[in-house]
């Protein structure tokens, strides 16, 4: 075998292994049935649903258009990580109670940071108030 076709084997194994790489690291696998992937969704838009902050170490859900209540707890074992979900979806399985806890987490995160937000803009007004009052009391000293 001379150089043009060693070259071309290791390319061709390059290819193959980039190929194998890609499919079962980079390309994302959905594992998420149907009705959860929409409820998912839902959970994420606020649309219909509310969430409760940290509820006894666990988030309440609460269905607001069928009135149902569930509570998702994250339980850290010595090997693996489960997620229990107790109430109306009690049918997830672990992996969809995962993306559901890290769903239900980021929107905890970002309500809170816009809360903080508020009330940083809040003290900004009353503390730029404050110095154009302090501007025209020390303006003439």
């Amino acid at each position: 075998m001379d150089i043009i076709g060693s070259l071309i084997l290791l390319g061709l194994f390059l290819y193959i292994f980039g190929c194998g790489v890609w499919y079962w690291i980079v390309k994302p696998h959905v594992n998420v049935k149907a009705p959860a992937k929409k409820i998912i969704r839902l959970i994420s838009k606020e649309d219909g649903f509310f969430v409760s902050d940290n509820e006894g170490g666990g988030f309440l859900i609460v269905d607001t258009v069928l009135e149902r209540e569930s509570v998702i707890t994250r339980l850290c074992l010595m090997d693996s990580t489960v997620y229990r979900i107790e109430g109306d979806l009690q049918w997830m399985s672990n992996y969809e109670g995962k993306i559901l806890y890290n769903t239900i987490l980021k929107l905890i995160v970002d309500r809170t940071r816009k809360q903080k937000d508020m009330e940083e803009a809040v003290e900004q007004i009353s503390k730029n108030s404050l110095r154009e009052e302090a501007k025209k009391v020390y303006k003439d000293r």
